[in-house]
Parts: C-alpha cells; sequence; structure tokens
C-alpha cells in the first residue's frame, strides 16, 4: 500500500511527488510512526460504567475482529465504521481521524440512533440493540463547531460478516504474478486539493508517473529521474531497487470482508472491505470474479483519500530513461 511515495522509499518503492499537498506528506509522516497504547474505556450500550469494555483498540485505526470495516471522506475527516455481531447484539465502532493524522476527539457521534460513547483517540462505542443491523446505518457526526454530517454506510447482505483471508491471499498473489499494469489515480486530502496522475509500471523493476500538477516521473532499477514544471530532469539512485508490481495495500490486514457483488469496468466482480491499522487506512476493493484482477479501488486514511483504477493488464509497458526519448519520459 503507497500512502505517501515518499514515505513508502523503506518498503522498497520509489519517492514520488515531491510537490503534492503539504498537509498530505505531514499527516502520513505522522502516521507511519504511531503506535499509541490505547486503555480500554468502560461502558454499557448507556454509556453508564461497566466492568466489561465495549472494545479495547491495541493501536490507534485497530478493529474489533470479526467485524466489517468500511471508510468514507467526510469532508476533512476519515471515518470509519466497524459492525460485528456480539452476543444477539451488534457491536459498532466508529474511528475518526483528523487532518493532523490523529484521531478527532471531542466530536458527537450517534450509530443508527444510538449515542456512541468517546473512547481514546477519536474512537466511539455503541452497542446496537439487534442481531442483525439494518442494511443501511446513518453515523451522524457532530463537529465542535456544532455542524452535524450524516455518513451513511451500505452494510453486506449477508450477516455476519463473510471472512475472506484466503480469498484475498489469493487477489494478492494475482496481483504480484502481473508483468504490466497501468492505474489511474484520484488522491485528495480535502474536498478542494486533489491531484489525478498515472502509473505505468513494468516488472520487475520500472515505473513512469505522470501527474496533473505537471510532475514526473521515471524509476528503472536503481535510476531515477524526476522532472517539476519549468525545469529540467534531475537524476538520482534509487536504492534499493523498487519492485514495480507492489499492492497498496502492502502490510497487516485485518477484518477482511467480502462486501457482495458489482459491476466494476464492464466486469462481474467481487466488493471487499478490510482495515490496515498499521497506517491506520480502510480500503475497498473491486476484483474481477473470474480472473481475481484488481479493477477499482478505495482508500481512506488521514487526509488521504484515494480512487484507483486498474487496466491494461499484462500490457508491455515501454518505459525508457528521458535522455532516450528527447527529454521526455514515455507517458
Amino acid at each position: 500500500m503507497r500512502p505517501s511515495r515518499r514515505s513508502r522509499e523503506s518498503q522498497n518503492r520509489p519517492g514520488l511527488r515531491s510537490e503534492y499537498l503539504t498537509v498530505v506528506v505531514r499527516s502520513l509522516t505522522v502516521l507511519t510512526l504511531i503506535a499509541v497504547g490505547i486503555v480500554a474505556w468502560r461502558v454499557t450500550a448507556g454509556g453508564s460504567s461497566s466492568a466489561t469494555p465495549l472494545f479495547a483498540p491495541a493501536v490507534l485505526g485497530g478493529q474489533p475482529r470479526g467485524a466489517v470495516v468500511q471508510a468514507q471522506e467526510d469532508r476533512d475527516l476519515a471515518v470509519a465504521l466497524a459492525a460485528a455481531p456480539r452476543d444477539g447484539k451488534t457491536l459498532a465502532i466508529v474511528t475518526v481521524l483528523g487532518p493532523d493524522g490523529e484521531g478527532a476527539t471531542g466530536l458527537g457521534v450517534r450509530i443508527s440512533g444510538v449515542s456512541a460513547t468517546p473512547g481514546p483517540a477519536g474512537t466511539y462505542a455503541a452497542l446496537l440493540p439487534v442481531a442483525r443491523p439494518a442494511r443501511v446505518v446513518r453515523v451522524l457526526v457532530t463537529r465542535r463547531d456544532g455542524h452535524t454530517d450524516t455518513v451513511p454506510f451500505r452494510l453486506p447482505a449477508a450477516w455476519p460478516p463473510r471472512p475472506a483471508g484466503r480469498l484475498m491471499a489469493r487477489i494478492d498473489r494475482v496481483y504480484r504474478d502481473l508483468r504490466a499494469l497501468a492505474i489511474h489515480e484520484r488522491l485528495a486530502s480535502s474536498p478542494t486539493a486533489e491531484i489525478t496522475s498515472v502509473y505505468r509500471e513494468a516488472a520487475p523493476t520500472s515505473l513512469a508517473i505522470s501527474s496533473s500538477n505537471g510532475n514526473r516521473e521515471v524509476v528503472i532499477g536503481e535510476h531515477r529521474w524526476d522532472r517539476h514544471p519549468g525545469a529540467g530532469w534531475e537524476t538520482s539512485q534509487q536504492l534499493p531497487a523498487l519492485r514495480a508490481i507492489t499492492p497498496f495495500w502492502r502490510g497487516t490486514l485485518q477484518d477482511v470482508t467480502v462486501l457482495g457483488t458489482t459491476t466494476a469496468s464492464g466486469r462481474p466482480a467481487l466488493r471487499l472491505s478490510f482495515a490496515a491499522p498499521q497506517i491506520p487506512a480502510f480500503f475497498e476493493l473491486e476484483v474481477d470474479r473470474v480472473t481475481y484482477r484488481p479493477l477499482r479501488l478505495t482508500m481512506i486514511a488521514a487526509a488521504h483519500f484515494m480512487q484507483h483504477r486498474y487496466s491494461g493488464f499484462d500490457v508491455p509497458q515501454h518505459i525508457v530513461a528521458p535522455s532516450q526519448t528527447a527529454g521526455r519520459p514515455s507517458s
């Protein structure tokens, strides 16, 4: 998974978008360092003291086991809902991440009409008095200025949630076995700040990127070229050499769940969701039901709202050094 290309050099990926939105880079750098110990808070469905906590997350972005986890962009906030069966009821946890990369505290949160009890680091918990929640769960988030947003989540028809760890492992293998790939990306930090990019990747170690802000990047093995608007190409080393075809969801995945079926890029597809608490981030992935290739991806993290469309599977990508194309990389 690649929330920030610069921050992923230690994970064998190139550093990219050197002039991308400052708030995104700063917040995601914070995210990669966060490992927050969280103390359990003791609540009941009505919010009074109890000896049994509803949920005790181990790190910022941690989710309850066996839950279906989904997330959405709410202006500059990342809002995630986890829902899991619990003794004939439904445990509901809302995690809210602010643009600074930390949990957003001091909010008012209601889940399907039930007031959620605030916990540490931007978490809010409620126990819904139903064994099977409604297909659409509405989360109301009231900010400190009094403004309330409604964030709807559509739960899977199959309940309890259907785990999909083995399916995800197969999807991951299919992705890594690709020899070439094209990705169209939209990346935003708020409703008014976004950038689009096209990635062309060729195994084992070649990558070319063209972004809407005028930046261009080419990486071939241990060699790298960057160009910014109004400037010439700059050369540097890419050490260690990147592995071009690497999933953006790389790392520890939690609560991989089948949401249902859909159509993506004209193909019948499966919809999956999962959390990556080490970032933290939340994903929804649509994959071809026949080939298990990824078709669309959505990632929600702090100040990092990303959408991908995948194409060009195994179509040869001719990626060459800029000097071999009169100063212009292939795009």
